[in-house]
């Protein structure tokens, strides 16, 4: 029994990792611009994006709409990213001051964080009709703390299913 469960884990750690490979081809990348028009041009479907920053990984997500998702990058209030980048590097500025989700930055640091998005990362992003969100904490889980601009909490990230998969591996082979 124990040997069917680990093989089944298994096939779905392979399984999240070809889909992790595949996001990351260089089809699936894009520049970010941070225009409407830009944002027309994705998929109304569910799928999975991340930023890449000097070939990293530095934050990934899921979306039930990708082409919304993208056009919430280009709102302070309407994605986690942008505030993470507006206080991690902009924080020092003058005039600096936090956006929440209910007010953005202060216009200086709005144009600091749309110059970060554009000129920094690229966006990889692909369609996934089923398990985007065990491919999402999949690829979260590999990205490095350092670089990490994801505000998932431990705990949440200790109930992945990459998580519950090398556990029973480790069990297994002990």
């Amino acid at each position: 029994m124990a040997e069917l469960k680990l093989l089944k884990n298994l096939e779905i750690l392979q399984f999240l990792e070809s889909l992790r490979r595949r996001l990351l081809r260089k089809a699936n990348r894009h520049k970010i611009e941070m225009t409407r028009k830009w944002v027309s041009k994705f998929t109304k479907e569910a799928g999975v994006y991340a930023l890449i920053e000097h070939n990293l990984i530095v934050y990934a997500g899921e979306s039930g709409s990708l082409k919304k998702r993208m056009g919430h990058l280009l709102i302070t209030q309407q994605h986690i990213v942008r505030r993470t980048i507006g206080a991690k590097y902009y924080s020092h500025i003058k005039g600096y001051k936090a956006a929440t989700e209910r007010k953005p930055f202060p216009p200086h640091i709005e144009r600091c964080v749309n110059k970060h998005l554009s000129s920094k990362f690229t966006l990889a992003i692909m369609e996934v009709p089923l398990g985007r969100k065990e491919l999402e904490e999949y690829i979260v889980d590999k990205i490095f703390l350092e670089t990490r601009l994801n505000k998932r909490t431990k705990s949440r990230m200790l109930e992945g299913p990459s998580y519950k998969a090398k556990k029973v591996l480790q069990k297994v082979k002990t």
